[in-house]
């Protein structure tokens, strides 16, 4: 999949954008504050429905104004896809494909597979369990959309089951036995489906990962990855999934309920899971330099290109913001590289200027495009008061 025309209305800093690309590297260039990241997180909305930022989408919307709309055209081989994503304080997100309304966000994902690098990719390596949980939840996501029904119900039912405990604890309400072992039962059936989705992909993406530390002239280090779920959970029994892992969860569950009604929250579960990345036997979080933590963050996101791409016969789109400004020049001259090979389809790319870009990509061909980006203004801010 490629994406052929963006338009932006009242989106971060831009008023009314139009941005058409073209089939190979695609260089947004200019100066600091121009809204050159908010080009790519408006594709990463309309392939993912939210923000390749950590924000939230209310901060997404210009000042000053009621709402945001995206509209983004992508292309493949087989389908043109229409997306239309409008997102107003008043009235929540609405998307569209192909001018059809969707009742389900997550009825998006996986149509347009995207792979994203950029700068806070190092909170994926060095950050809590969550980053990780998250990124195996896009992984598999975008490669098994049905996974995110599994897990979608797994969280409500969790959040069930939580309310019950917590109303017992801190309210002092009477706890029903019968309709918290009954929310116990629906929570581990629900966590067998996702702990074991988990597993099974972490297994096979791991073969990946060390692909992609061959592919970057790292292969000196042997990374591995490890699904490692909380109640120390048999590896077998995750494996092979099924009754009997939620037969386990379940038991599991149950023996732990003393210290849930203690604590008024779930302790057990995917929710509380760690994914862990190791080099040559040492866990990354704890020991890896910076530079290994990059390495091994640009290593995840490869693969992950690679993997979406075997999975769902589709070339995934590739954002790289800001990425060049931390890599040297061998580093950069070989992903460069590898952007403008067959291997790879389109690339949107974020950078001050068009070098080293350049250096390696020749932009007279058609397939490569440069595109300025322009500083951008706000509309002032509202002082009615006349206070500042």
């Amino acid at each position: 999949m490629r994406c052929t025309t963006l338009s932006l209305t009242n989106f971060r800093a831009h008023s009314d954008q139009s941005f058409a690309f073209s089939s190979k590297i695609n260089l947004l260039h200019g100066p600091n504050g121009a809204g050159k990241t908010n080009v790519l997180e408006a594709v990463h909305y309309a392939a993912l429905t939210k923000s390749l930022l950590k924000t939230s989408d209310q901060l997404a919307v210009r000042r000053g104004a009621d709402l945001f709309e995206i509209k983004a055209e992508f292309a493949s081989p087989t389908i043109d896809l229409r997306v239309r994503i409008a997102y107003a304080p008043s009235g929540g997100k609405r998307v569209s494909v192909n001018g059809a309304p969707l009742e389900r966000m997550a009825d998006v994902i996986g149509r347009v597979p995207l792979v994203a690098m950029a700068p806070h990719d190092y909170d994926l390596t060095a950050g809590p369990p969550e980053e990780r949980r998250k990124f195996v939840n896009n992984l598999i996501g975008q490669s098994r959309p049905a996974y995110l029904d599994d897990l979608g119900r797994y969280t409500r039912a969790l959040r069930q089951r939580n309310e019950l405990l917590s109303a017992a604890r801190y309210r002092r309400k009477p706890l029903s036995s019968e309709l918290l072992a009954a929310w116990t039962g629906e929570t581990a059936r629900l966590a067998a489906a996702v702990a074991h989705a988990r597993a099974t992909a972490i297994d096979s993406f791991g073969v990946y990962v060390a692909q992609a530390y061959t592919l970057l002239g790292e292969a000196v280090e042997r990374p591995t990855l490890r699904y490692r779920p909380s109640g120390k959970l048999d590896a077998n029994a995750l494996a092979d999934g099924g009754e009997p892992l939620e037969t386990l969860l379940f038991d599991r569950l149950m023996e732990d309920e003393a210290g849930d009604r203690e604590r008024g929250r779930t302790l057990l579960g995917p929710h509380r899971d760690e994914i862990l990345f190791a080099l040559d036997g040492l866990e990354v979080r704890r020991y890896a330099s910076q530079g290994q933590h990059r390495t091994f963050g640009i290593a995840l996101r490869l693969a992950q290109f690679f993997y979406l791409r075997d999975r769902t016969e589709k070339m995934p789109l590739l954002l790289l913001d800001d990425l060049f400004g931390s890599l040297d020049a061998q580093r950069t001259h070989l992903i460069l590289e590898l952007l403008a090979s067959e291997e790879v389809g389109q690339g949107l790319l974020t950078h001050t200027s068009p070098t080293p870009v350049d250096q390696t990509v020749s932009f007279e061909a058609d397939e490569h495009r440069l595109i300025y980006v322009p500083r951008l203004s706000l509309p002032p801010i509202e002082d009615p008061d006349g206070v500042l």
